[in-house]
């Protein structure tokens, strides 16, 4: 676990700890059918996809934090009732819970890391098959991939856990949903909430048992990874417009992991007409800090240049009215129950930030607000010929390579 990963860790424990819940009692209740319930763990935190009345959703759970025996007990349970895996996998159940729940072994499970981390336990494994990392020689009878796809589903949950070390026992990890619901609601709160799918408290009861979490609609769309490569006779006025607005929301969240492939663009006849964000919990969403002048994962340029200017060209009236428009006291009636008190007091600060880089913008760029309608193609070729590495020239860049977790 290198240097940054031992901060963020500590950081969860203490000053970064999420609003957390004994009860979730303000959640949207529903009843799934298994044939409904589809796990979901090719990504950092698994996620479960699920159909209500014929429409997609997706789940991320809020499990309760309890000792860590109990904890990997609970997950181990649940990849064995919801993921798909094959009957012989099914019948070393009882082998794998009993080898995995040794202490040495729990151990080294606590430490697994993060895939993308060369020197973690997790990525050593994967990337060796070295069964002696994990003290699991007794497994290598079980085949490679099915270890391997459940050390997939294992590596996020307990980097889940971790994150959220800092909520009491008995209480829910509210870490990521809160980043989640969070994204959506201040999204809503400046008229961008085209740009993130509906997010919202839920309650999923699945073969007796209940989970809470939030609940997110589809994103809409395809992946910009499937239109590679992505050219600027391909970007519609709308879809450069909503580039700007999600540069601008990333900002004040601190979302530094917005990157193609973590949304979805709708097209029409191979022209990019807008875009769904549907990754919205990466660590350091909503995080405690002042800065609004930072780097994403994939090396944007920070929004805000060394004159504390706005170093895009245009911004649409209503989401920048909207920032000018809020005050403390709305953050916090809206957020209160999502956010810590310190995460909401450092996203003021950030509010109140770009509320001044944006009066000064104004005054410098004359022409710097357009409606809807008037923005044009020109300003798109003005974005291109730029120096900046806005997320518009990330997309065309077709170099969809992040550094990524700090």
């Amino acid at each position: 676990m290198n240097f940054k990963q031992k901060i963020l860790l500590f950081l969860c424990k203490t000053f970064y700890r999420p609003y957390s819940y004994k009860v979730i009692s303000n959640a949207e209740k529903y009843n799934i059918d298994q044939d409904n319930f589809e796990l979901i763990k090719k990504t950092t935190f698994n996620l479960y996809r699920i159909k209500i009345n014929k429409k997609t959703y997706y789940f991320r759970e809020a499990r309760k934090h309890t000792i860590f025996k109990d904890y990997l007990l609970s997950i181990l349970e649940d990849y064995f009732e919801f993921a798909n895996i094959n009957s012989n996998f099914k019948n070393c159940k009882k082998m794998i819970i009993d080898k995995l729940s040794e202490k040495k072994v729990m151990k080294a499970l606590y430490n697994i890391g993060i895939v993308n981390d060369k020197k973690s336990k997790i990525y050593r494994f994967f990337n060796t098959n070295d069964y002696s990392i994990f003290f699991i020689d007794e497994l290598k009878k079980i085949d490679i991939k099915d270890i391997k796809d459940l050390f997939q589903y294992l590596w996020g949950e307990i980097y889940q856990y971790r994150l959220n070390n800092g909520v009491k026992k008995d209480y829910y990890q509210t870490f990521n949903i809160s980043k989640t619901i969070g994204t959506y609601t201040l999204a809503c709160m400046l008229d961008l909430n085209q740009l993130i799918p509906k997010t919202f408290f839920a309650e999923i009861v699945i073969n007796g048992k209940i989970k809470y979490g939030s609940l997110m609609e589809e994103a809409p769309g395809i992946s910009p990874c499937e239109l590679m490569p992505v050219t600027q006779d391909m970007i519609s006025v709308n879809f450069y417009n909503q580039c700007c607005s999600l540069y601008f929301l990333d900002t004040l969240i601190y979302e530094k992991d917005h990157r193609p492939g973590n949304y979805n663009v709708i097209c029409h006849n191979n022209i990019i007409s807008s875009l769904k964000v549907f990754d919205n919990d990466s660590p350091l969403a909503f995080f405690i800090t002042p800065s609004i002048k930072f780097s994403s994962y994939m090396k944007s340029s920070p929004i805000v240049d060394k004159n504390n200017i706005l170093i895009l060209n245009h911004m649409s009236y209503s989401p920048v009215n909207k920032v000018l428009d809020l005050k403390s006291n709305d953050i916090k009636k809206k957020l209160k129950n999502v956010l810590s008190p310190i995460q909401i007091f450092f996203l003021n600060i950030r509010i109140k930030k770009i509320q001044r880089v944006i009066i000064k913008t104004i005054k410098t760029k004359k022409d710097f607000l357009l409606k809807n309608n008037q923005w044009s193609c020109e300003d798109i070729k003005n974005d291109v010929n730029s120096n900046y590495n806005t997320y518009l020239n990330i997309l065309l860049s077709n170099n969809y390579v992040e550094n990524n977790y700090e």
